[in-house]
């Protein structure tokens, strides 16, 4: 394939740095997601004293798989006035760094084809594939460690790729810094992927390569001391307990692959299928060599390996070693290749004047279904006899777009619009008088949205976050996970109740501590990853929003624990004030209760939980005047003392204290 003289290189690596920065523009969000556990522990690495009386952010705080993150977020901020826009500054880097990556490595796999770098940047900084393993998108909508060792970890896989072995594991280590668990496994992959290849190509490993290899597990073995000798010196529990609360309760649709969806699955497969497909057209392209196809072989090879075994040794044989290895999260690095040697499929086919067919691959990138549909159909139709006419019409790319379109729509909840912008533009870009071509996306995506408006009654939400550019740059937390209400409340707690409270919230109101700026008890999102304090944060949900069923996961126990929440009793908050000294509980408005109300709106009310006369001013967005009450403690004692033996172990968390603790009488 050769370049397009018009297009020079250095434009080209300009223009994919400007997508890195439209797509943070376009999908960035600060203090939500997996922030809310992550921020606190930032914020404690600014300021040792912040949320003092906050069991998480006391655990989490020390060392654990976040923690150089949250001392480097720290050192760069230096103060909590400049996190919101150290968060966004290195988002933005972060996506620049991978699109620029993705760029010059589709660039050198293509044979210095600047359009496919251009392309393959758009597809990564725009496209989301399947959501198996670790995330759909390979673009960072927010700031979290994967983020920043994503551009070294690709990085490190490219320089591997081409042969430069200590460079790579370099790379891979440098993210293990901020990533801990994917930069070494990346680093390993690397090393083996070397290993193998020259195995299977020269039958031995030759003398020449000893010294790189030996190297490079040097340099691996120096990241690794980096977090496993402070994390061996640290108290652990057993490996079943560790492996039922971290895996089998707060996080089976991440561990175990028995959770995981069919369509998650069936997405995966046709992604990868059609992985498997332009990968063996790039070869027979011979714009690659020998060793650089079956380093690439190798690697898809191993990940599926591991994640085979990860199956074995989760579901089958739980292993502590496998479990937190997380193997399918290394899928992650078959997501961006797939988009990488898919963009430059399209490439080429733009190029031999195959505009249909690029056509119909542009639009196969907007869903893993439509991506395995759109590759294996002509990989077909090529296969199939001169003979087979009916096959040959059926085939054709005209006709398989209109089958994509309708797995886009049968599964419309991807950001379908936003990937079609960037691909289209960069079409426009890379093949200025292929404005039919590039017309043939433009045209599936407005089919796709009249489909999806009329069968579903409305736009997307996420099409409608991206028209809110401005709004999603704001340095300001969003209150996705709080509601108009809750955050009311959260900003009401932040300003009138004193800076060491203590409070009990939903189970789910992990961002109230962001918002309110206040200590909670305990919350099912903010997870600790040091062993004892699993322990601890398994207790706490399970005295707080408990009992569960020791057969169940987190997931599966969420809605009874919030309806049970809303149950909740004064005796409860009493006794929970004992236990943990919480002062004050977020309740539901139709949660009675006798403490006093502080605030209340339409869905929540804040009370004061006293160990004295309940006496306390009730300001309320339903009432025009305050009101007193004055109750004594007595009146307030609705449940019996209960005392309940430790479980016996039937595969759940029988070495536990029991789950309800005296006081505690949920209905």
């Amino acid at each position: 394939m050769k370049s397009d003289p018009g297009l020079r290189t250095a434009k080209a690596a300009f223009l994919a740095a400007m997508a890195g920065l439209a797509t943070t523009a376009a999908t960035y969000t600060y203090g939500s997601g997996n922030q809310i556990e992550q921020l606190p522990i930032v914020l404690r690495s600014i300021e040792p004293s912040y949320l003092s009386h906050d069991f998480f952010v006391n655990s989490a705080s020390g060392f654990g798989p976040r923690f150089y993150f949250a001392e480097f977020i720290a050192a760069v901020a230096g103060s909590p006035s400049r996190v919101p826009a150290v968060y966004l500054a290195l988002t933005a880097l972060s996506n620049v760094a991978v699109s620029l990556v993705t760029f010059f490595f589709a660039r050198a796999l293509y044979a210095k084809s600047d359009e496919a770098g251009l392309l393959a940047s758009a597809a990564v900084m725009s496209v989301t594939t399947f959501p198996l393993g670790f995330c759909p998108a390979i673009y960072h909508a927010s700031l979290v460690p994967a983020a920043l060792g994503s551009p070294w970890i690709f990085a490190g896989i490219f320089a591997s790729v081409r042969g430069r072995l200590v460079l790579g594991s370099t790379l891979c280590g440098i993210a293990s810094i901020f990533h801990p668990l994917f930069g070494l496994e990346a680093a390993l992959l690397s090393v083996a992927c070397c290993m193998v290849t020259e195995l299977a190509t020269a039958r031995a490993v030759p003398k020449r390569l000893w010294g790189p290899l030996l190297l490079s597990m040097l340099l691996i073995a120096l990241f690794s001391a980096l977090s496993l000798i402070p994390y061996a010196s640290q108290p652990r529990i057993s490996s079943e307990h560790f492996v039922r609360i971290l895996a089998e309760f707060r996080h089976p649709h991440h561990y175990v692959p028995s959770t995981f969806s069919p369509m998650e699955y069936l997405s995966a497969s046709a992604y990868l299928g059609a992985l498997l497909i332009a990968g063996i057209w790039w070869r027979t392209m011979a714009v690659s060599t020998r060793k650089e196809a079956v380093r690439l072989l190798v690697l898809g090879v191993l990940i599926l390996t591991l994640c085979v075994a990860g199956f074995f040794f989760v579901e089958v044989v739980p292993l502590r070693i496998w479990v937190t290895a997380q193997p399918f999260r290394l899928l992650y690095l078959l997501k961006w290749l797939g988009l990488v040697l898919m963009a430059g499929i399209i490439a080429d086919r733009f190029h031999r004047d195959r505009d249909q067919e690029a056509g119909l691959f542009l639009v196969g990138l907007l869903h893993p279904l439509a991506t395995g549909i759109a590759f294996l159909s002509q990989w077909l139709r090529a296969a199939a006899p001169p003979g087979l006419r009916f096959a040959q019409r059926i085939l054709q790319p005209s006709t398989v777009v209109f089958l994509s379109l309708g797995a886009l729509v049968a599964v419309a909840t991807e950001r379908h619009l936003f990937a079609v912008l960037h691909l289209t533009v960069a079409t426009l870009i890379c093949f200025p008088r292929k404005y039919v071509a590039a017309a043939v996306p433009l045209g599936a995506a407005a089919m796709w949205l009249a489909a999806a408006v009329y069968w579903q009654g409305d736009l997307p939400d996420d099409f409608r976050s991206h028209t809110r550019v401005l709004r999603s740059l704001s340095l300001q937390i969003g209150h996705h996970e709080l509601g108009e209400d809750g955050a009311e409340l959260a900003g009401f707690a932040r300003r009138h109740t004193p800076a060491d409270s203590l409070f009990l919230t939903p189970p789910n109101w992990g961002q109230f501590r962001l918002v309110a700026d206040r200590a909670v008890v305990v919350d099912w999102k903010a997870f600790p990853f040091q062993d004892s304090a699993m322990a601890e944060w398994y207790q706490r949900l399970a005295n707080c929003y408990g009992p569960f069923h020791s057969e169940k996961s987190l997931p599966a126990e969420a809605a009874e624990i919030r309806r049970r929440y809303q149950r909740i009793r004064d005796g409860e908050l009493e006794t929970l004030h004992d236990l943990y000294g919480i002062s004050h509980a977020v309740l539901h408005s139709g949660t009675p209760t006798r403490f006093p109300t502080l605030f209340e709106n339409r869905d929540f009310k804040l009370v004061k939980i006293s160990a004295d006369s309940l006496v306390g001013p009730i300001v309320s967005t339903k009432r025009s005047l305050p009101i007193t009450m004055r109750l004594s403690r007595s009146d307030l004692r609705q449940c019996s003392s209960v005392h309940q033996e430790p479980r016996p172990s039937q595969g759940g968390i029988g070495w536990l204290p029991p789950p309800r603790v005296n006081g505690l009488c949920y209905p």
